[in-house]
């Protein structure tokens, strides 16, 4: 959570170097699945160049949560330029992922790419 906390201006870095594109937004997560989609359209209408989504589907039943990850995919497909940051702990939904990072303790453990996930 800090490291997303950090990308989003919210947290300063203890140390070390981070750039992130602006206008960033910031979705957290909600139970109710369509506030989150208002959010994640509001934001791409702000022209948000980093969208960063924390745990959006924890709250939500198998249905809602493929819905929430096929809207943030749409969004995203209509929006140029933007690039998203899913963070999650479900890795079922790598599936719908470009790529993925997996971290430990703050520190890159695994990185692939859509050509190897």
């Amino acid at each position: 959570m800090e490291f997303v906390q950090i990308l989003g201006g919210l947290l300063n870095p203890t140390g070390g170097y981070l750039h992130v594109k602006k206008p960033r937004s910031f979705v957290f997560q909600n139970p109710d699945h369509q506030k989150q989609r208002v959010a994640i359209a509001g934001d791409l209408a702000d022209a948000c160049k980093v969208l960063l989504l924390d745990e959006l589907t924890s709250f939500l039943d198998e249905n809602d949560q493929v819905g929430v990850i096929r809207a943030v995919k749409s969004c995203l497909a209509s929006s140029i330029g933007t690039t998203a940051l899913w963070v999650t702990c479900r890795l079922e939904e790598l599936e719908y992922a470009d790529g993925a990072v997996y971290m430990e303790d703050g520190r890159v453990v695994l990185q692939a790419d859509d050509n190897s996930t």
